[in-house]
């Protein structure tokens, strides 16, 4: 997903492009705000330009190889992980139900992503198993890009078991990894993950970019 695709924050989409430009590129984030601000379309956009082979000052190019797979969400070394039903396994089934949920609405709601998984009635969560699961993938060097992205959508569903596996690997990334993790409800996430981030609150998209887009 390209800058240009995200409504309106674009303040936020200049913060992102300068760190990136100007070789600031943090190794943990949070991204928070209400559903529908478009926290979940300005991480892809950010991991997008941060792996673009051919980047412009403003945006990705959109046609690169890297640019092709990220937007088919398919690139190697972006990592996504989303809430599950508590006993469901991490494969290749969900995420590929997760990807096309994205790709037809990238502003797609946690209640909306349950009924994709048929979870209406049930708990969904990310699990020890998925913080182990990112460990082992951070072990691995990087695919084909100088960057490896790992989004976290809902990570205030974090398991509290698995909270703190992920701190250590927040205090202690692996070079040339970007973490992002997304929550529409920071009140619920540990405080230790918390002060570890750097924190960008997406306000509402406000009538006039609306209007704009």
């Amino acid at each position: 997903m390209k800058f240009n695709q995200v409504v309106g924050q674009k303040q936020l989409k200049k913060i992102l492009l300068s760190s990136v430009n100007s070789n600031r590129i943090g190794s943990a984030y949070i991204f928070f705000g209400a559903e529908g601000s478009g926290c979940l379309p300005l991480a892809l956009a950010f991991a997008q330009y941060i792996s673009c082979l051919d980047k412009r000052e403003d945006d990705a190019c959109g046609i690169c190889e890297s640019c092709v797979k990220y937007e088919k969400l398919v690139h190697p070394d972006l990592h996504l992980f989303m809430p599950r039903v508590s006993n469901s396994e991490y494969d290749g089934t969900v995420l590929n139900i997760f990807r096309k949920a994205i790709l037809e609405n990238p502003y797609l709601s946690i209640d909306e992503w349950n009924r994709r998984q048929n979870a209406e009635n049930k708990q969904t969560i990310i699990s020890v198993a998925d913080t182990n699961n990112i460990i082992e993938r951070l072990t691995l060097y990087n695919f084909e890009g100088k960057y490896r992205t790992v989004i976290i959508w809902g990570a205030d569903r974090l398991q509290p078991q698995a909270a703190p596996k992920l701190l250590k690997t927040i205090e202690e990334p692996p070079e040339n990894t970007v973490i992002i993790l997304i929550t529409y409800d920071i009140e619920k996430m540990l405080e230790t993950i918390i002060s570890r981030c750097q924190l960008f609150r997406i306000p509402p998209i406000n009538i006039d970019e609306m209007t704009e887009y």
